[in-house]
């Protein structure tokens, strides 16, 4: 009879074995797993994010696991889960049972929609992640496009053109920039494409910049950032590099400009440049992994012009809990 209970992340053999689970777990060709620092502070929380962690043992073995994150300061309604599998397990009722036992906790939180994501590769028709969101409920919200760039590369050449400047940094903005930095991260929400769940924008403020910029040190990740700087003076785009120390992964993460700047180019200025400020941290790296809404056709065509190429789909699936069938009540 399987048994799951909460994972306490401070214990350090539990957590341990936790991670191993979830790494054997995960497609890491697509969708690498978090590294052990960086997932534990992820599980660990903070003033902005708490997270809900369960682990299921069948018998005396650890069979699969699973996690919820809540924002604190902002979509109090929603929650986004991530529940996996041993491989030699699956396809015996854990995962359905994991998720059982997670939305009742978050249904205490007062989360009433999850989100999750599935990915599969780009020949395939579907995948078993798909298979297990749509048998417990979850519909199809938005379809992400994972694509990857082969290192080493070289950056077209892009300048910031029309008056308009760049400015790197890493890790935590410089503090003349704080202010409107954590605006522009605020925004992600509202400018990136979205599905039928209702998001906020995201809480940002300097004190977050501040703390982000502590987590990443000390979870083994380097923050390569370059910003847009308008011809009168305000920060109007970004974009963020993220390159661990524990792999051979480099990350593309967010880049937003705002809409009323676009039509610059800054897109392509703003990526082509991180890649060259950040050239010491990719040296011998294999690979920048990005995702993008798959109708995003502006952010995909400055991708292609950079050399990416697709690899697969990650779709966001979700459920409003309020709507969940008696048997998962």
């Amino acid at each position: 009879m399987v048994i799951i209970t909460a994972l306490d992340v401070a214990d350090d053999d539990a957590y341990a074995a936790f991670h191993a689970l979830y790494a054997r777990s995960i497609d890491t060709e697509l969708d690498p797993p978090w590294e052990f620092r960086e997932l534990r502070m992820k599980l660990a929380g903070d003033e902005y994010v708490q997270s809900v962690a369960l682990v299921a043992v069948d018998g005396d073995e650890a069979v699969g696991g699973a996690w919820a994150e809540l924002t604190l300061k902002d979509n109090l309604q929603n929650a986004f889960a991530t529940i996996f599998v041993d491989p030699q397990h699956r396809r015996r009722g854990f995962g359905s049972a994991l998720w059982r036992e997670l939305a009742v906790a978050l249904r205490d939180q007062g989360r009433t929609v999850v989100a999750g994501e599935a990915v599969k590769r780009v020949d395939a028709v579907e995948s078993d992640s798909e298979r297990f969101a749509e048998t417990l409920g979850f519909h199809v919200d938005l379809v992400n496009a994972i694509r990857e760039l082969p290192l080493p590369a070289d950056p077209p050449k892009a300048p910031a053109r029309d008056g308009y400047q760049l400015a790197a940094w890493r890790g935590l903005a410089p503090e003349q920039w704080r202010a409107e930095y954590a605006h522009l991260r605020s925004l992600i929400t509202q400018e990136a494409p979205l599905g039928e769940v209702a998001w906020e924008n995201e809480f940002w403020d300097a004190a977050r910049l501040e703390l982000e910029a502590r987590q990443w040190q000390e979870s083994g990740r380097v923050a390569q950032i370059v910003a847009a700087v308008a011809p009168h003076g305000a920060l109007v785009g970004h974009t963020q590099l993220i390159v661990p120390d524990a792999s051979d992964e480099v990350y593309q993460w967010d880049t937003l400009v705002l809409p009323e700047h676009r039509g610059h180019g800054l897109g392509l200025s703003l990526k082509a440049a991180a890649m060259r400020e950040a050239a010491d941290l990719v040296a011998g790296r294999r690979r920048i992994t990005t995702w993008n809404a798959a109708s995003n056709e502006p952010m995909i065509a400055v991708n292609e012009r950079l050399g990416y190429r697709l690899i697969g789909y990650a779709t966001e699936y979700a459920i409003d809990l309020s709507d969940a069938s008696p048997a998962e009540r």
